[in-house]
């Protein structure tokens, strides 16, 4: 029998390679105190080989970086990734040292070059002193250096580059504003008329000032695209910059379910800074939808290929960018990045990139005859919220595709076993209904305790797998774990 173990961190204790080791070790107490003979409806002892694979996984968020290079280092990646760093600002602008990944220039070749961050290692609200300053005055700001330089690092070669962000766990709602100011954005005060300027910069009123500050940013009455980044090479004729973009939320920028009012108070916005927040993100909507339309209506002749595409796919969406899904993720961190002219972007789900990355997605969907026969999952809470988005919620979606797709009733998905840190009594029904209905938790089999080690978490999670194996193959039988 195959067993998979794929789970995501075990916030604030596990990442999730710790995790599946942890669970591995449980599947191995249960296997050596018996549990493979268990046989429903019979006096039988069955024995059953047992094969055990670890897949950790991440969702697009925290733990997104040592997934990847997880992953990379077991050879589960087709592209070869190296670790590097960089001196960025956190989100009260002070420098930080932040771990990135980048592709092995061995192993480049005409895909170019393609770099990674987990936004949370630069900007997280659980950096030491993310929450010193009010969230009106944290900053997106070492984000954009992050892709600044690594454009400029690259600078002297016209091949392709891909930056791609994972979403998650941050500590700021800028909107963006210092990832834009950090790119070569400016947010002008309108002062005098300027007749003279081109039709991709004039606001239309005037320029004048610079806005310096998110605070401030209720001034600007226009926002103006960066001509290049570092070096004229940076945006030249020939380069083609990619974004893309990793996130498990579906919010837009702003209204009641925006990065203000729903995610404000998570970062520590009390209510009077959740509304200015709304004001300031609503205004950079409508200041980039301006910019928008005045680049529609410049010259596309003096825009090169990559950028007069992206621009014109923008022209084309009828509805304001910063309403469609995602917007608001990372408290609207991608927002300049939707109307930057020099790169086209690409929103996805974390989940499913990871999924692919590690290859469940064709094996899970596409392979029957190699798939596991029981897959074990968890991560440290498990809730309403997990059927959005997160790692558990993607490999339902792959086990209700191996259904949908294989149309075999003699192949049925395999079980999948919920083994997490916490599981509301509350919300058990909804994820049972959602297709869920193998759930353990570590407090109902250990007790509750908090905060925990890291040792504590790794012995309590074996326990409970271990548990969890002996429950299920009690209840159902090995056989069953063939498909149910």
């Amino acid at each position: 029998m195959r067993v998979l173990i794929a789970p995501d961190k075990f916030k604030g204790t596990l990442s999730a390679a710790a995790a599946a080791r942890a669970m591995r070790a449980g599947v191995q107490d249960a296997l050596a105190d018996g549990a493979k003979n268990f046989a429903r409806g019979s006096g039988e002892t069955k024995d059953i080989e047992f094969s055990i694979e670890c897949k950790p996984l991440a969702d697009g968020g925290e733990g997104s970086h040592d997934c990847l290079r997880e992953l990379s280092e077991s050879a589960g990646l087709d592209l070869l990734l190296r670790e590097n760093s960089a001196r960025l600002a956190d989100p009260n602008g002070a420098p930080r040292a932040v771990s990135y990944l980048e592709s092995d220039p061995t192993n480049r070749g005409e895909r170019g070059l393609h770099c990674y961050l987990e936004t949370a290692l630069a900007i997280g609200l659980t950096l030491p002193g993310a929450r010193k300053q009010s969230i009106l005055d944290r900053t997106t700001r070492g984000v954009g250096e992050w892709m600044a330089a690594r454009i400029a690092d690259d600078a002297a070669t016209d091949a392709p580059i891909a930056l791609h962000l994972f979403l998650g766990g941050s500590g700021t709602s800028d909107g963006g504003f210092g990832l834009a100011r950090a790119l070569g954005f400016r947010f002008l005060r309108a002062t005098q008329p300027n007749n003279h300027a081109a039709p991709e910069q004039a606001s239309g009123t005037g320029v004048g000032e610079e806005i310096e500050s998110f605070r401030e940013v209720l001034a600007a009455q226009s926002v103006v695209a960066p001509k290049s980044i570092s070096t004229a090479a940076a945006t030249g004729a020939s380069r083609a910059i990619a974004v893309h973009v990793y996130t498990d939320v579906q919010n837009p920028l702003d209204g009641p379910d925006g990065a203000a009012r729903l995610f404000g108070p998570q970062k520590g916005a009390n209510a009077a800074e959740v509304e200015a927040l709304e004001e300031r993100l609503a205004h950079m909507g409508r200041l980039f939808e301006d910019m928008r339309a005045r680049l529609a209506e410049g010259d596309a002749a003096r825009r090169n290929a990559g950028p007069e595409a992206a621009s014109r796919d923008i022209a084309q969406s009828s509805e304001p960018l910063y309403r469609r899904p995602g917007a608001g993720a990372a408290g609207g961190l991608a927002l300049p990045l939707l109307y930057w002219p020099a790169a086209t972007i690409h929103f996805r789900s974390g989940i499913d990139f990871f999924l692919e990355a590690a290859g469940l997605d064709e094996l899970l969907v596409k392979k029957h005859d190699e798939r596991p026969e029981l897959i074990i999952s968890g991560e440290g809470a498990t809730d309403r919220g997990s059927l959005q988005g997160k790692v558990v919620a993607g490999l339902g979606r792959c086990l209700s595709a191996t259904q949908q797709q294989g149309g075999d009733s003699k192949s049925p998905p395999p079980p999948l076993l919920i083994v997490s840190g916490m599981i509301p009594a509350a919300d058990r029904a909804a994820l049972v209904a959602a297709g869920f209905p193998h759930l353990y938790d570590t407090n109902a089999a250990c007790g509750k305790a908090w905060p925990l080690t890291p040792e504590q978490a790794r012995d309590r999670l074996r326990k409970t797998t271990a548990f969890a194996l002996r429950d299920y193959f009690k209840n159902h039988g090995p056989e069953s774990a063939r498909g149910e």
